[in-house]
């Protein structure tokens, strides 16, 4: 038969991809990793990979394990700050909050503006250890890890780092809050009253409870007040209703806060620090020299002030932090001692011919060649920006809004803000905070995205499950322990059944409408 116009356009599209796809398959096999070691034999192959298993297990565990801690020091924190120093378990306060029609969920009530200062900064701390620290922390540990499975291929290598680092990272992050919502928030006993509490006798089974005796050596007899503001000790003597507001505020530093914080560490502070070092550095780079005094010797030394060789250090250990990549120029120590590497930018004289006939034309020409060497020099001392990195904080920040969004819906305004204005802060954080990357293939950013849009959903379904499960039931303290688990275990099944007979019908729907935009 004869062939329409859109139809041999359409198959002329179609052959052109699948050529792209066989070639960008043919381009990822090509790139080996130079790294790999040949095992002699197939015992030492199993060896190998025994060595990696061992080591990957112990390392992620411990690493979940210390962050889940640390993360939690912030929680008992907050409920320090709130409880405690703010005094909100004392009967005298609750009675005052309640006679102003309150209810004292915060410093802010007994100490004002020094009770705010204190609960923001306790946010943005756990902001910038949660969104900023705990991220590098997993990436490093990550390809420390994959070396020892010994890849053949780079893009296998390059696949294994972004997902070790993902599920380290996801797994440190949900454990502080997996603790929070299914331990914490929970009815798990029956509510006691509180006019007659002491903390010796309604705490004593928990182990944030004994650590804190143990390690602080009060006595309880005595002292039947000790360790009262330790977590679990505050979750028996809290209503469920204050208990959620603890889980709520627990929410606020990495749903509200953490995105604005990113911004700001990645691409507002490197900004300042770049102008400071310019500024500081302005004669070892050549900015404060005269063009026009060529063959002549300038004594940099002499040139700059006093307070800037006092004032150097402090902004080179935050340039070396927030932009500049050590190894590019010199070395953390030799850096931080002596500065920027390169010197001032002289003069080379160029040919006859291709010198100008004025002296203008010949100045500019200098000047810009002069800039254009800078410019050489300020990119190669940079750090280097990483597409994974930024794809990435995308996946993390949707995990977090699968988790935090049906719990705390406003959420999602301050979070959508944020995402808003940093994609839009991507363009001057490549051009002027890091060093562009060379253009690369895509391949890995979809094969990582499909593998985490998997998890991210079966994690999802577990932590939703077992919020309906325990968190928001009435009556937790009254079932056994076999029905909560066999309960959350059937809620489970039953979600991820139906997750999984309807996948295969969404990917053909979306096959189907894509091959009607085609054609």
């Amino acid at each position: 038969g004869y062939l329409t116009r859109r139809t041999a356009r359409t198959r002329v599209l179609h052959r052109a991809m699948l050529a792209a796809h066989v070639g960008s398959m043919l381009e990822v096999l090509k790139s080996r990793n130079w790294e790999f070691r040949k095992p002699i034999d197939r015992w030492d192959h199993r060896r190998q990979m025994v060595v990696f298993g061992v080591v990957s297990v112990l390392t992620v565990f411990a690493f979940v394990v210390i962050c889940v801690l640390v993360l939690l020091s912030f929680v008992q924190l907050n409920i320090y700050l709130t409880f405690i120093w703010g005094k909100c378990l004392d009967p005298e306060i609750q009675k005052q909050a309640l006679a102003a029609g309150d209810m004292c969920r915060d410093p802010q009530f007994v100490h004002g503006i020094r009770g705010w200062l204190a609960e923001v900064s306790s946010d943005v701390s756990l902001a910038v250890l949660f969104d900023v620290l705990l991220a590098e922390a997993a990436k490093g540990i990550a390809t420390f890890l994959i070396k020892l499975r010994n890849y053949e291929w780079l893009h296998q290598r390059k696949y294994a780092t972004v997902m070790l680092s993902l599920v380290m990272e996801a797994l440190s992050k949900v454990g502080l809050f997996a603790i929070l919502g299914l331990v914490f928030l929970p009815r798990w006993y029956i509510p006691v009253d509180t006019s007659s509490w002491i903390p010796a006798e309604a705490c004593h089974n928990f182990p944030d409870y004994r650590m804190c005796v143990a390690l602080s050596g009060c006595n309880t007899t005595l002292e039947t007040t000790c360790c009262q503001g330790v977590l679990f000790c505050v979750a028996r003597r809290l209503e469920y209703s204050q208990r959620r507001v603890m889980f709520e505020r627990a929410v606020h530093g990495p749903f509200f806060v953490a995105p604005f914080v990113r911004i700001l560490v990645t691409v507002i502070i490197p900004l300042v620090a770049r102008a400071m070092g310019h500024f500081v550095h302005g004669d070892d780079r050549g900015l404060d020299v005269d063009m026009a005094s060529i063959g002549e010797e300038v004594d940099l030394h002499k040139a700059k002030l006093g307070w800037r060789r006092i004032v150097a250090p402090v902004f080179r250990i935050c340039a070396l932090i927030f932009y500049l990549n050590p190894d590019n120029v010199g070395g953390l120590c030799h850096y931080i001692a002596r500065g920027w590497p390169f010197g001032s930018v002289a003069r080379v004289e160029l040919p006859v011919e291709e010198q100008g006939d004025g002296s203008g034309e010949e100045a500019l020409r200098r000047r810009q060649a002069a800039e254009a060497l800078r410019g050489a020099l300020d990119q190669a001392s940079r750090k280097a920006f990483e597409p994974l990195d930024e794809v990435m904080e995308l996946k993390m920040n949707f995990l977090f809004v699968s988790f935090f969004a049906p719990i705390m819906p406003i959420g999602l305004v301050p979070t959508l803000l944020a995402r808003l204005l940093e994609v839009r802060s991507k363009a001057t954080k490549l051009f002027f905070v890091r060093q562009r990357c060379w253009p690369g293939e895509s391949r890995l950013l979809h094969e990582t995205q499909d593998s985490f849009a998997r998890i991210a959903s079966h994690m999802a379904i577990v932590w939703h499950t077992g919020l309906i499960v325990t968190a928001y039931n009435p009556r937790l303290y009254e079932w056994p322990a076999w029905q909560v688990a066999g309960s959350w275990v059937v809620a489970i099944w039953f979600v991820t059944l139906v997750l999984h007979l309807l996948t295969p019908r969404l990917h053909r729907l979306r096959r189907l409408f894509g091959r009607r935009c085609l054609s």
